[in-house]
């Protein structure tokens, strides 16, 4: 059903076993937010990002 796919998804993304720590990889995409989506956009730096 819907459901148990849904949860064998998510317990596919919680159980994974990768190379890069959660704390490293939310730094970086907290970094990258910061500098190509700010609260204060331009056309410009949205384009770049």
């Amino acid at each position: 059903s819907t459901g148990q796919t849904s949860i064998a998804n998510l317990d596919k993304l919680r159980y994974a076993d990768g190379n890069i720590s959660t704390a490293d990889l939310r730094l970086r995409m907290q970094k990258c937010m910061q500098k190509n989506a700010a609260v204060f956009r331009q056309k410009s730096t949205l384009e770049d990002g």
